[in-house]
């Protein structure tokens, strides 16, 4: 008899199989998109992006000189921060990456 709450070692693993299959199946279909190229450009710039575990296209990358993400559509070739406000395309990010760099200097 089954109770409320309670699932079986057997339930459990199948469960965890297919999620992680799934979780597999998603990243695959995000490095697809490493080759494009505002992910390119953000890799050059050194911002580390890395897929958000969301749609293929939806990557985040290390906001320069901060702690926090922006975010990165490589299907459009758009780049959001939130918190700076700032957004683009790969000259916006390029140059929001020149001028974080000088302002450190």
């Amino acid at each position: 008899m089954r109770q409320p709450g309670i699932i079986e070692a057997q339930d459990l693993e199948a469960l965890l199989a297919r999620l992680d299959a799934e979780w597999k199946a998603a990243q695959q279909a995000a490095e697809a998109w490493r080759s494009a190229p505002l992910v390119q450009v953000a890799e050059a710039l050194g911002l580390r992006p890395r897929p958000s575990g969301g749609k293929p296209t939806s990557w985040l990358a290390n906001c320069p000189g901060t702690n926090h993400s922006l975010m990165i559509h490589a299907g459009t070739g758009e780049w959001g921060c939130g918190y700076c406000r700032r957004k683009g395309g790969e000259k916006e990010l390029r140059k929001f990456v020149e001028g974080r760099r000088r302002r450190k200097r």
